[in-house]
């Protein structure tokens, strides 16, 4: 309990001062269309570890629709995007194939907004921010360095895939805590990418709230086209 209020009160301090100021040009590069060369930039061929430290491949999602993003607990746009992921997961989730599957890691290197544990991470959601009994309707990964020297090999392939929306590296001094720095870096908390059925990576998006309804229109054309091909496979498989 000493240690949830210590992060609550930590909180405070963090949100007062790191909210970035988005530049004029967020407007002219909402998303961009990844750029698929190699087999091996497939989200399939990675893993990873749940919060809770269970092994999961993400070979799992095969056949469904993945939204991979980076996730924080203490910016200003926090509650917003979470329950927005919430009402993604309601809309097009499921476990059946071609539905939507959330896949998001903790990260702690934009201005130090997710210093929590994998203990703390989810009581802080339920209780704190967004609060009200708030649960993820997706799976929470380990926290991870997306960006610098020991980022995680599956964002290391997703940038190398996706060129960066944004050509702003950073708003403002002090922003930037990992080194080397890259031009295709994750720019902050909540950048998304889309990634296909078969594991290819489809779009890139920023992390401003402009961005939702081109995400949402592509998770819509990503779930027809998934549908098609299985549609296809069908009827292949009873005309032969």
């Amino acid at each position: 309990m000493a240690s949830f209020k210590r992060l609550v009160k930590m909180m405070v301090v963090i949100y007062a001062c790191t909210v970035p100021v988005f530049s004029s040009s967020d407007n002219a590069g909402l998303y961009t269309q990844c750029k698929t060369n190699s087999g091996d930039q497939n989200l399939y061929k990675y893993k990873s570890e749940l919060l809770n430290g269970t092994a999961k491949s993400m070979n799992d999602y095969m056949g469904q629709i993945s939204l991979v993003v980076n996730v924080a607990s203490f910016w200003g746009l926090t509650n917003t995007t979470y329950h927005f992921l919430n009402a993604l997961a309601a809309k097009y989730g499921g476990n059946s194939q071609c539905s939507l599957k959330i896949i998001a890691f903790p990260c702690n290197q934009f201005a130090y907004q997710e210093p929590a544990t994998a203990v703390e991470i989810p009581k802080f959601l339920e209780h704190v921010r967004p609060g009200n009994g708030y649960k993820p309707a997706f799976d929470l990964f380990k926290k991870i360095d997306v960006n610098g020297k020991d980022e995680d090999p599956i964002f290391t392939m997703l940038k190398d895939a996706c060129p960066r929306p944004n050509p702003v590296i950073a708003d403002f001094p002090g922003q930037v805590l990992w080194r080397p720095i890259k031009f295709s870096d994750i720019y902050w908390n909540f950048e998304k990418v889309l990634v296909d059925h078969q594991g290819k990576p489809l779009f890139r998006y920023h992390v401003v709230p402009n961005a939702y309804n081109f995400l949402e229109g592509h998770i819509k054309s990503a779930i027809n086209t998934c549908q098609s091909a299985a549609n296809k496979l069908i009827a292949n498989s009873l005309y032969n």
